[in-house]
């Protein structure tokens, strides 16, 4: 739950919304409660978390934290500003996303504890909000911090003072608790491709996020662990294969690297898979530049080149179907277990387009019967709008009858 006071929070929205019927429906919505292992729960002062409109609404709500805080720090002319520094204090910054924030300042400890008082202050009498202690800590940049998966962290590695952007020990934790999921003895069943395949999107995607990061190294590390992981899969897979043989018959020298490689073949046609590496061709990595007299260059704002394509080796594919972790319960109990397999089977049997208008964007695999029949015959690849098309189809028989 995120505690926000409703009256508040309504006062902040009827000064953006006249509609009085729109007011009202968010009125109940905030009093309509929440059930909590089987039982009803009030909300009268919080918004349940996880709700669809809930992140709009702490944000509203905050947002006139940020207000207080811009008028309190960065109101200053450059003339103002000089003569606080000279005068012994500090200059405060706030950088907040969604209900995390944190404040970088100049000044003093007891400058600092001293606005950490009146933070909590402004938060209590304005906002009805506690400040966490437990979460709110005081602490300099040369012992770190952390802020969204990210530990910022100043140090002197070779003589002269640098700021060091890294993933946390939690997030390379989660990561690395994910990727060993996915290859646990329960799924040696499964083919290679659709692990591979399946490993290939995760580590990309955290690479992503963590790309502008300082050292390569904490990508690399992650995907050494993967190469390992995957390897130990294999072995439990191919009982009584040694180590080096399996290495020798399923690697392969791509991009001068040594990867994992599958291949899927249906009715002749084949689907090769590789690992994907951050390397400087498929990941397109930068550094957060200098700053400038308009302040630093957000690297996640700035359009660049992407990079490669994802090492699949065909078209027209709904990446997805990668995505779902058959661990995690997305997969429903009358589900056979190689559910995502035979998806792509049926893509690679039906050539990665949709078998109606032959288009190759946004496919998705149809059953012909319903969910009654998982079996390949009664599937069929269709694009997003003939899939669309067919369930309505199939909706306005259902009303006439």
């Amino acid at each position: 739950m995120i505690p926000l006071n409703h009256r508040i929070l309504i006062k902040l929205l009827k000064r953006r919304i006249a509609d009085k019927d729109i007011v009202d429906l968010i009125v109940k919505f905030l009093k309509a409660g929440i059930m909590e292992d089987q039982l009803f729960a009030h909300t009268k002062e919080s918004v349940p978390q996880g709700g669809i409109v809930s992140p709009l609404f702490a944000n509203i709500y905050l947002n006139e934290f940020d207000k207080w805080a811009e008028k309190k720090w960065n109101s200053y002319t450059p003339y103002e500003r000089s003569g606080i520094r000279k005068s012994g204090r500090g200059h405060y910054k706030m950088v907040r996303y969604a209900d995390d924030f944190v404040v970088v300042s100049s000044d003093t400890m007891e400058g600092v504890k001293q606005t950490k008082s009146e933070i909590r202050d402004y938060l209590e009498k304005e906002l009805k909000l506690t400040l966490s202690e437990d979460k709110t800590k005081i602490t300099h940049v040369n012992e770190g911090f952390n802020f969204l998966g990210f530990n910022i962290q100043r140090r002197e590695p070779e003589g002269r003072w640098v700021t060091h952007l890294r993933p946390t020990e939690t997030s390379i934790r989660k990561i690395r608790e994910k990727i060993k999921q996915q290859i646990t003895r329960r799924y040696t069943l499964l083919d290679e491709t659709s692990r591979l395949s399946s490993l290939n999107a995760m580590i990309r995607g955290w690479c992503e996020y963590y790309k502008h990061t300082s050292l390569q190294n904490d990508l690399e590390d992650v995907s050494r662990y993967m190469w390992h992981r995957y390897h130990g899969w294999l072995l439990k897979k191919f009982k009584g294969s040694r180590k080096q043989q399996l290495i020798r018959d399923k690697t392969k020298r791509i991009r001068n690297r040594t990867r994992w490689t599958a291949k899927l073949i249906e009715k002749g046609k084949e689907l090769f898979v590789y690992q994907w590496l951050p390397s400087p061709t498929e990941l397109k990595r930068s550094k957060y530049m200098q700053k400038g007299r308009n302040g630093f260059v957000h690297p996640y704002l700035i359009v660049e080149p992407i990079g490669e394509a994802d090492p699949q080796g065909y078209k027209g594919v709904d990446p997805s179907i990668y995505n779902i972790s058959l661990a995690n319960g997305t997969r429903t109990e009358n589900m056979p277990i190689d559910i995502n397999e035979r998806k792509t089977s049926v893509k690679i049997r039906d050539g990665f387009k949709c078998v109606r208008c032959g288009s190759t964007d946004r496919i998705q695999v149809h059953h012909r019967k319903g969910m009654k029949s998982h079996r390949k015959k009664d599937m069929e690849v269709l694009c997003f709008k003939c899939h669309q098309n067919e369930h309505r189809f199939k909706s306005r028989v259902i009303k006439q009858i």
